[in-house]
């Protein structure tokens, strides 16, 4: 067999590389004034992150802002028992797989 499986070694080399993307471009976001995203490394080089701060229309621009910054052009909306799910994804930032998500709830009263 000319590769074994895949180790704990080099899954942690990988989310290592994925921190250190995720470290440059939270510099870029900074100086580009974008709101507060919190973010997970996955196994391997991936980034997830999710915009959690604020009412629904404050999460759909946090949403919005960084899709653009990332240059996710393909997100998807989907709306199940009154809560609205955004996703959007690339398969290469900087050698990264990245996910952005926002769970829209209905406020109370509207």
């Amino acid at each position: 067999m000319l590769f074994g499986p895949i180790t704990d070694k080099e899954r942690l080399i990988w989310q290592r590389q994925a921190v250190k993307v995720l470290a440059d471009f939270i510099g870029e976001a900074v100086r580009a004034e974008l709101p507060l995203v919190h973010w997970q490394t996955g196994c391997g080089r991936m980034l997830v992150g999710t915009c959690r701060e604020g009412d629904a229309e404050s999460r759909r621009a946090a949403f919005l802002a960084w899709t653009r910054f990332l240059g996710i052009a393909e997100v998807t909306e989907v709306t199940r028992c009154g809560v609205t799910h955004l996703r959007g994804s690339t398969d290469d930032f900087r050698g990264c797989r990245i996910v952005v998500t926002a769970d829209l709830y209905v406020e109370v009263g509207s």
